[in-house]
């Protein structure tokens, strides 16, 4: 048995793969992530990793708001990159400019006005020296898997997991992506959900 081909129809699919393959290969590329840069231009970055933050006794104590930072501190060990976040506890307290990355549940408008925010310090070629994630205490935060008690899917409590997933990509140099869905763009509805479980990714 014996299978024919038209020669027209094969002619048009090979200039149509090359061509295909051609425009690949000056397109621009597509980022689905976006750097933080200090004033030069330069891609802020840490010197060496993992980088630790330190929570103060008040949120680690708080087994809500230690549960949101370790589930987000799990997420961030099955990306694919080199770059890891530890967590532990630290009775010293919070505050900037002292040499010491810092994760903490905090109520001062003065510095926060949303509900998180990282503060990062850097020196020269873009090397961070410092940087906090500062969560609004008085936010209602969502610290459950169960879709119905979250914003996105009509509850109260914005997903703490998810802003903490957010907020630890900046620490790691990442800035906003507001074009590709992805946590560095609009963290409180970025959730995997299967059946009534909901996951920050």
């Amino acid at each position: 048995m014996s299978t024919r081909y038209d020669v027209s129809t094969l002619t048009r699919a090979t200039l149509a793969l090359v061509t295909l393959t051609l425009l690949g290969g000056v397109a621009p590329a597509a980022e689905a992530y976006t750097l933080l840069r200090n004033g030069d231009g330069d891609p802020l970055h840490w010197a060496s990793y993992p980088v630790t933050l330190h929570v103060p006794s008040e949120t680690w104590d708080d087994p809500d708001l230690r549960a949101s930072i370790e589930n987000a501190r799990e997420a961030w060990l099955v990306n694919p990159s080199n770059f890891y976040i530890h967590v532990t506890e630290d009775d010293d307290g919070w505050s900037t400019s002292n040499n010491e990355n810092e994760l903490a549940f905090i109520d001062d408008p003065s510095i926060l006005a949303g509900p998180g925010k990282t503060l990062s310090r850097y020196g020269a070629g873009g090397a961070f020296v410092e940087s906090d994630i500062i969560m609004n205490i008085n936010t209602t935060w969502g610290h459950t898997d169960d879709k119905d008690e979250l914003t996105p899917y009509g509850g109260p409590g914005r997903p703490a997991e998810n802003t903490i997933i957010h907020e630890m990509g900046h620490v790691a140099g990442l800035g906003h992506e507001p074009d590709v869905y992805n946590v560095m763009g609009q963290d409180w509805d970025h959730i995997h959900v299967n059946d009534d479980v909901a996951q920050g990714y």
